[in-house]
């Protein structure tokens, strides 16, 4: 593989690549943040918080969002340490490569472009992850190769056309995975590999390249938010609806494409932003009321039924398509059958009958039932 890092120990690997190891760590810690300060990765709301990209912001504020969400991770343990796993292969030859200020700004922009792919192509989606910068360094890679870069061995360049093989295949065939971030970060890194000397500037000590390193993301996120302070009489969205990239500028087979894709994500984010939330909501309230604070609990009960009722008057008026209407009527079922759990929630903690409360109980199970059922039967339409 590109090269097998040999270091004896983590101080060795930061004073080799400290701007890799920097990258790194901001990442972890973010990702931990996350549950220490929020409700955790998989809470899509925790996740914006913490810099995910919300497409749907189709405004100048959104962009400050395209650098922070290459950093934060939705999803479980296993989205960020695929992506870290990627960055401690691919990036030390990079940085050795490039140097500090040369690798950070590729990196960063590569992320960059990935992010700014999907806020211009896709709807109403939440998206985060370095997958945008980590197929922006295959496309650095790829311009190595086209250039016949004498530190690419044959056997290296070899690995490099197949991870980027597998990364297609994975980028079209797996759920959840942001087509657009991947192939727009890949393009981008590309476009800069060819164009981008590999004479690197000198390294220097390894504090003098963290300072670098953190100098560089700053002044880019500083960069990002002039354009919400600056350029007041259009929106982002007036701009990309301009010269064509919005709105039915598409092609037929694209906007069938992207119909279909946008009603998923829809139902997929309406499910995991209110459904999956307001579920765990009335179980904590159950427990809570068993354990002797039934008050407290009627009181998250009535607020979550309200939530409840806005969701199924949402779901039920949204416009969507025939592909997608079978998928969106099992999200209403769910929302239905989650208020019927809720009021005998709510009479059993009002009366403190068991019987009531075993109900509830037993209904949840058919739920998280229904669930499971409901979410194999999105994630064929992916």
């Amino acid at each position: 593989m590109l090269r097998i890092v040999e270091e004896r120990n983590i101080k060795e690997y930061i004073n080799n690549y400290p701007a890799t190891s920097t990258i790194i760590f901001i990442t972890i810690v973010l990702h931990l943040l996350t549950y220490v300060l929020g409700d955790g990765a998989t809470d899509y709301e925790t996740a914006r918080r913490f810099g995910a990209l919300y497409s749907a912001n189709k405004d100048w504020s959104e962009f400050p969002y395209l650098l922070t969400s290459t950093y934060q991770h939705i999803g479980g343990f296993i989205h960020i340490m695929l992506n870290i796993s990627f960055i401690i292969i691919c990036a030390p030859f990079l940085e050795e490569l490039y140097g500090t200020l040369k690798f950070v700004l590729l990196y960063n922009l590569t992320g960059i472009a990935g992010g700014l792919v999907t806020l211009i192509f896709e709807t109403n989606v939440i998206s985060s992850g370095a997958s945008a910068a980590g197929y922006g360094m295959l496309g650095i890679y790829i311009a190595l190769i086209v250039k016949q870069h004498p530190q690419l061995s044959r056997v290296n360049r070899q690995s490099i056309i197949s991870m980027l093989i597998i990364g297609i295949i994975m980028t079209f065939t797996v759920p959840n995975i942001s087509i657009t971030g991947h192939l727009g970060g890949l393009i981008a890194g590309a476009l800069l590999g060819m164009f981008l000397s590999t004479k690197h500037n000198t390294k220097g000590n390894t504090i003098a390249s963290i300072i670098k390193t953190l100098v560089v993301m700053f002044l880019l996120l500083v960069g990002l938010n002039f354009p919400k302070n600056m350029i007041t009489t259009q929106s982002f969205s007036d701009v990309i609806n301009k010269i064509g990239l919005e709105g039915n500028n598409r092609s037929p087979l694209l906007s069938s494409f992207h119909g279909v894709n946008d009603e998923v994500k829809w139902i997929s984010n309406n499910y995991n932003n209110y459904f999956y939330k307001s579920s765990n909501t009335l179980l904590k309230a159950y427990n809570a009321g068993i354990s002797g604070n039934a008050t407290s609990a009627l009181e998250t009960v009535d607020t979550t039924i309200q939530e409840i009722k806005r969701q199924v008057a949402e779901v039920q008026s949204h416009t969507g398509i025939v592909e997608t209407q079978n998928a969106q009527y099992g999200l209403l079922k769910l929302y239905q059958s989650l208020e019927q759990s809720a009021y005998t929630l709510r009479e059993g903690l009002t009366t403190m009958d068991y019987y009531l409360l075993n109900q509830y109980v037993l209904e949840n199970n058919s739920i998280v039932e229904s669930s499971e059922s409901f979410l194999n039967n999105l994630q064929s339409l992916y």
